[in-house]
């Protein structure tokens, strides 16, 4: 075990060695007996700002001593305590001078100065050394101050490293200055999405650009969408748009995505749309989500659910429906969507946040959406057919009541003939929402009209209920769902009536840190005397350990009368392992169902993978993959592939891949297996350019002893800054089907270029001024965004009076700036908890034609907290029968933390960055008597250390206890 000192010059480490001398003789053998006085609560104040109303202190007379290691965190000085010697060391933040602290001796020792004796004398309290205000002022170089009278201890501390979320400096007065060129910062910005692909029949492109117009004060930005190709010919226009956003509304002319939560989702109108504060565009659902989508004709989709998966669709026709998955009641659900070729390989992974929360509002605000236009279904050139008029509105009438209603009307724009059956449609929304910190009660009323005119049928009338009740606490919660829609009730857009009634159950409970466990069940029926129920019921387990290994395992059962298989379950478990050196993931999945005709039917699938780290930063990786069954075709293949680094830019990959049937290059009627071999060469090039070529051979063995041989050749170019371009060519010599296939995608949300349309307007160059950055998470500290450091959305940044909203990549623009000098800063109050500022504010400075570009990094805030204690019962667990060890020193690494345990035996690191970590304890700082350290972490025991990973998903560790057993 390593433990680093402060650096110690010769002259000073003989006045320490006299210094220790004379604590031997100033004391018995080992520390002062622990002083049993009780200590005062004080205010504690830095640079006139209270940061702890309960400062615990020891009282001498009008004096006072104080903990100083807690202070000395302040501005991040390491204090090295040895409780046994009594002596406690530290350098000087300011210069760097070696101080040192006798507590037995009362004398303290700054630089080669000569001892200082030390009154009043220090003492030990809670293990830990309580010194003087002497040591603060002169060793730690802060200006402290002790108000006897009203109890405050004020300290003035110029490298105060303060609230993560906030820095002290709100002037000009020393701000760090941002710094540019004006004119060749910034040209732009315009955001641009394009993609093309193209093979030797066909050709389809689309291209979407967005931009803001440069007016000062009225923050407008267009965006425009088009496609073309061998199909749609010569162009299409898909999407036309002109919005205005202020902090106190949004206005969107032209082509938008609407969602009226509970009922409309990405419903895509032609026309006007307005939101006070903004127009809603959150997907929620009280009862289940429903996915669907296009993808690649003879493609399977595999829909995933909090990492398990849920279901499996073919695709011959290139669409997929999932209906009725249900959510997490409590917190959002992740759901996960594999579009996967018939060749095995991923044509896309789509991932989506979905939340089943009820909506609130605060006491007192409200929030208004309304929108009305066409159906957006053709492109603009085509005629639509219907129009849709909305309006939702929201209000927080007491602090436990909200209270809602929406008004949605869907009719046809002109007579159309029966085979269109368009409807008109009135829907009326009604909603009183009850909460508190544990229980909310939402109901709906709901009110429907709707007629078919083409019919020239009569008006028919329904309504529609639906209650909710949530119950919750830190560690479970329950809601219940009941609702009922009637016969002649059609939500907006719907071309079938809901008709039906039923009900839902679910149920959470999180036993301990990083496991959940979910039950769900529901029922479902149509209300006619003939109908029938449908039953499904589910529950879910996954479990992570800070080793690096997590696991979820799901049943889903469920009972349709109406289906030619009435009964069905699926089970799916999964499981992943990380590490420096390993990652290892597996998963499998088992359908059953029965009927009477065809009785039990089982499909499996499965699918494992593992990659190591081996010497010199190479990797060997192999997957393995399966499927089959009674109702299916067999399907199997694996991949073995290893990525050797030839130097810091330039790496080799070799693979070897087998998949049995091939339907890639063979129909699917055809069964023949593919053995292929390839080399790639990747390269990296400045900012963050990879370039990629690649050779592969495959061997394809046909039945009846037919087989082809034949190379593939693939370039490639990305940008890998996370967001950006990829251009692809492919062509495959292969005789009997030759071909060629050219893609290039552009997904970036700032592309910067001289003369695009924010470039100064005719006569106002003045007002063209720009400044814009990113909010990213910096992983190696070097305030730069580099490659995986992925951008922060939704956080506000104020440029003086101005403020901003970062995208989804982390983007904030502010245009048309006034010349002046402004502060640029992060509002703390959006940074989310497992980040802390790395900076600021900064002062920056708008001249005339300024076009400045700034990267704001966020720290990675992980922690970790636990007991140090001495297990007196021998069960490994932390009781009442336990005694808590004070005073005992954490190591990270190997590597002093200066973080101590207190009284009660508890510490609590913070500040980790992402990555793993090894935790042990400073035997310096361990008691006297022979020990035997167990330590666990989240109840799974290790010995003499706790290894943990501090990761995105996992950014707060508890529960890393260490027990100590005398022998």
């Amino acid at each position: 075990m390593r433990f680093k000192l402060p650096y110690i010059a010769t002259g000073t480490l003989i006045m320490l060695l006299g210094m220790a001398a004379l604590g031997l003789f100033a004391a018995p053998v080992g520390a002062e007996e622990e002083s049993t006085e009780e200590a005062a609560i004080i205010s504690l104040k830095v640079n006139g700002i209270e940061i702890n109303g309960f400062f615990e202190v020891l009282p001498r007379d009008t004096e006072i001593l104080v903990p100083l290691v807690e202070l000395a965190n302040l501005t991040g000085t390491l204090v090295s305590w040895h409780p046994k010697e009594g002596t406690a060391s530290f350098s000087r933040l300011s210069d760097g001078v070696t101080c040192f602290v006798n507590t037995n001796a009362a004398l303290m020792v700054i630089g080669m100065d000569k001892p200082v004796a030390l009154n009043p004398a220090p003492a030990i309290y809670n293990a830990m050394p309580h010194v003087p205000l002497t040591v603060i002022r002169e060793a730690l170089g802060y200006a402290a101050e002790w108000d006897f009278v009203n109890q405050v201890l004020n300290l003035k501390i110029a490298s105060y490293q303060g609230d993560r979320h906030y820095s002290e400096i709100t002037s000009g007065d020393g701000l760090p200055v941002i710094e540019g060129e004006g004119g060749d910062r910034i040209h732009g910005p315009v955001d641009i999405n394009f993609s093309l692909s193209s093979d030797l029949d066909e050709t389809f492109w689309q291209l979407g650009l967005g931009a803001p117009i440069a007016i000062p004060g009225f923050p407008l930005e267009w965006r425009v969408s088009l496609m073309g190709g061998s199909i749609v010919k010569p162009v299409a226009l898909k999407e036309l748009s002109l919005s205005y956003q202020s902090e106190l509304f949004q206005l969107i002319l032209g082509d938008y995505a609407l969602a009226f939560p509970g009922y409309l989702s990405d419903m895509r109108l032609r026309g006007l749309a307005f939101g006070m504060p903004d127009v809603s565009e959150k997907d929620l659902n009280y009862q289940k989500f429903s996915w669907s989508g296009v993808a690649p004709a003879g493609a399977t989709v595999q829909l995933y659910v909090d990492g398990l998966f849920y279901e499996s669709q073919e695709t011959p026709d290139g669409k997929y429906a999932f209906y009725g998955v249900p959510l997490r009641a409590f917190g959002t659900s992740f759901l996960l969507l594999k579009v996967i070729n018939p060749d095995g390989s991923i044509y896309e992974t789509i991932a989506r946040e979905v939340s089943a929360a009820p909506l609130t509002e605060e006491h007192g605000s409200g929030r208004l959406t309304a929108a009305f236009g066409m159906i957006a279904d053709k492109p603009w050139v085509e005629p639509e057919t219907q129009y849709l008029l909305g309006a939702d509105s929201r209000y927080g009438f007491l602090p436990w009541l909200t209270g809602r209603l929406m008004f949605v009307r869907s009719a046809p724009i002109k007579e159309t003939s029966i085979e269109n059956k368009p409807f008109t449609n009135n829907f009326l929304n009604g909603s009183l929402l009850f909460f508190s910190d544990t229980t909310s009660l939402n109901l709906d009323v709901i009110y429907g009209r709707n007629q078919q005119p083409a019919l020239m049928a009569e008006p028919a009338n329904d309504f529609g209920v639906h209650a909710a009740v949530r119950w919750s606490r830190a560690k479970i919660g329950i809601q219940g769902i009941a609702y009922y829609f009637g016969p002649q009730l059609y939500l907006p857009g719907a071309e079938k009536p809901e008709n039906r009634y039923g009900g839902n159950l679910t149920a959470v409970w999180n036993p301990k840190a990083g496991s959940l466990l979910n039950f769900w069940y529901s029922f479902e029926g149509e209300p006619s005397p003939d109908s029938f129920l449908v039953h499904q019921l589910s529950l879910r387990y996954n479990q992570s350990f800070d080793t690096g290994f997590s696991f979820g395992a799901q049943t889903r059962l469920w009972y349709d009368p109406s289906s030619s298989n009435p009964w069905g379950s699926i089970f799916a478990l999964a499981g992943n392992y990380f590490s420096h050196q390993l990652t290892a993931k597996a998963e499998t999945n088992l359908r059953w169902s029965w009927s009477e005709p065809a009785g039990s039917i089982l499909v499996f699938s499965g699918e494992a993978s593992v990659v190591a780290g081996l010497r010199n930063a190479s990797k060997i990786g192999l997957k393995l993959s399966g499927s089959g069954g009674a109702s299916t075709n067999a399907r199997f293949g694996g991949t073995l592939q290893y990525n050797l680094p030839v130097t810091q830019m330039h790496f080799l990959d070799f693979s070897l891949a087998y998949l049995y049937p091939d339907h890639y290059l063979l129909p699917m009627s055809e069964k023949a297996a593919s053995v292929s071999a390839g080399i790639t060469w990747r390269a990296f090039w400045q900012r963050n350019i990879l370039s990629a070529v690649s050779v592969t051979g495959t061997y394809l063995a046909r039945e009846e002893e037919h087989y082809e041989l034949f190379p593939t050749l693939k370039v490639a170019l990305s940008d890998k800054s996370g967001s950006g371009w990829k251009a692809e060519a492919c062509y495959t010599a292969r005789p009997t089907d030759p071909s060629l296939t050219v893609s290039l995608k552009v997904n970036k949300s700032l592309l910067l270029f001289p003369g695009t349309v924010a470039a100064a307007p005719d006569g106002i160059s003045e007002l063209a001024s720009i400044v814009a950055g990113v909010v990213f998470r910096d992983d190696n500290g070097n305030g730069r965004q580099d490659s995986g450091e992925p951008g922060i959305p939704g956080l506000t940044i104020e440029l003086g009076p101005w403020k901003a909203v970062t995208d989804r990549q982390g983007i904030y623009i502010f245009r048309g700036i006034v010349p002046g000098q402004y502060t640029l800063r992060v509002l703390p109050a959006d940074i989310p908890i497992q980040y802390s500022l790395a900076g600021g504010p900064w002062l920056v400075t708008v001249e005339d034609q300024t076009r400045l570009w700034h990267e704001v990094p966020l720290k990675f805030w992980g922690t970790v907290s636990g007991y140090v204690y001495s297990d007196q019962n021998n069960n490994g667990i932390f009781d009442e029968a336990d005694q808590p060890l004070p005073g005992i020193q954490v190591l990270i690494d190997g590597e002093p933390s200066g973080i101590y345990t207190d009284a009660y035996g508890f510490y609590y690191l913070e500040g980790l960055a992402i990555g793993r970590y090894v935790l042990t304890l400073d035997k310096e700082t361990l008691p006297d008597f022979d020990v035997v350290i167990e330590a666990e972490a989240e109840e799974t025991p290790v010995f003499a250390a706790i290894t943990i990973e501090i990761s995105a998903e996992n950014p707060d560790l508890s529960d890393c206890d260490f027990g100590i057993t005398a022998y």
